[in-house]
């Protein structure tokens, strides 16, 4: 990142024999407020909005919409460095046994969406999802709700499925920078699934069928959240993730 400061340049161009440098110029960096993010994304007006920046010993990741507070669940590591460069807030850790859940998402999930995060992978292989809420019949195959991933391959994936037994809508992303973190983004309008990651577009499903999961718990650190509400589920993260908010539109 940059550091905040000032600094003096010059510079200097030579063609053939002469060289010309130019007179000074200071070069300020401001420093970034320490809420500013908080201030931004609050002023977007998401659902719900987890920092996920609590103390140790926290057993509630505090929505700071004021309507969905989740439960923090045994081995989340609180209180580790976060995401954004000049912000105290921290974030969390999950070492692929731990979550923060959402136990009753209704209200939250909606027909059109948005869903941002920060994630930052320690390593792991297979599928490993930093936010899921997904339900799942085991005997039909039917499923419903969204999906991120890490996926086999180290690339970011969304899903979302539509009710049915597949195939399901599917965005495959560029690869996971282990050990970096990155802001992934999700949106669905009523029509089209995109993906952005580090704000560039990564791939849109066109025409894409949806149908919202709100009976199982939205899981942040793991997946298939039709497990249910305290099972181990599957998929499980292996680093962080920071800064999630969810939307009830596309932009």
């Amino acid at each position: 990142g940059v550091t905040a400061g000032s600094e003096t340049y010059t510079v200097e161009v030579t063609l053939g024999p002469d060289t010309v440098t130019s007179d000074p110029v200071a070069l300020t960096v401001l420093a970034l407020a320490t809420d500013a993010y908080n201030n931004l994304i609050t002023a977007a007006g998401p659902l719900a909005y987890w920092r996920l920046g609590e103390a140790t010993g926290s057993v509630v990741a505090v929505d700071q919409m004021g309507s969905f507070d989740a439960d923090i669940l045994s081995n989340t590591v609180l209180a580790v460095s976060g995401a954004l460069v000049g912000d105290a807030d921290t974030a969390m850790e999950f070492p692929g046994t731990s979550k923060v859940e959402l136990f009753d998402p209704f209200g939250l999930m909606t027909d059109q969406f948005t869903v941002e995060f920060w994630a930052l992978s320690s390593g792991g292989s297979g599928f490993r999802s930093p936010i899921t809420c997904r339900d799942l019949d085991a005997t039909s195959g039917q499923r419903w709700g969204w999906t991120f991933y890490a996926n086999g391959s180290n690339q970011w994936q969304f899903d979302s499925y539509d009710g049915t037994v597949g195939p399901w809508n599917s965005i495959v992303g560029p690869a996971v920078a282990q050990g970096q973190w990155t802001h992934v983004v999700g949106t669905y309008d009523g029509t089209d699934m995109n993906l952005y990651v580090n704000g560039s577009l990564a791939g849109t499903v066109a025409n894409a069928p949806y149908v919202l999961n709100d009976l199982t718990p939205l899981w942040i650190g793991s997946g298939a959240t039709e497990a249910g509400s305290g099972q181990a589920g599957s998929f499980p993260w292996a680093g962080k993730v920071d800064e999630v908010a969810i939307y009830d539109r596309a932009p």
